[in-house]
């Protein structure tokens, strides 16, 4: 899990560092949010949160990592959306992106945690 997450947030770091063109000029809030940006945006959260959600529920260390993957990988490509695809809000989407990757800390997730 650690491999993991290291190597995404690193490849995170890089891909904010070197595609973009003066990230600090960029104005996040040029213009209005429009439906596009709002789907954008929620649909990441949703995704991340589902797969941490799963995440809790498997019991085998080596399945959980299927989840892990896929959540990690989206949190990823949540940096990727402001870089391509809306990069008036680049700076949203890098700092929601460090907030999903948050989530995926491998301190903070705990495998096969069932209420009884």
């Amino acid at each position: 899990m650690v491999l993991i997450w290291l190597s995404a947030v690193s490849l995170a770091i890089l891909d904010g560092a070197f595609l973009t063109t003066d990230i600090r000029n960029l104005n996040s809030f040029q213009r209005p949010f429009e439906t596009f940006a709002i789907g954008m945006f929620v649909i990441p959260i949703l995704l991340c949160g589902g797969f941490r959600f799963w995440i809790t529920r498997i019991r085998n260390p080596w399945l959980a990592l299927i989840p892990y993957f896929f959540g990690v990988s989206f949190a990823w490509n949540t940096g990727n959306f402001g870089i391509y695809l809306l990069p008036e809000f680049c700076v949203v989407f890098q700092a929601l992106s460090a907030a999903l990757f948050l989530v995926y800390f491998p301190l903070f997730v705990k495998i096969g945690v069932r209420a009884k």
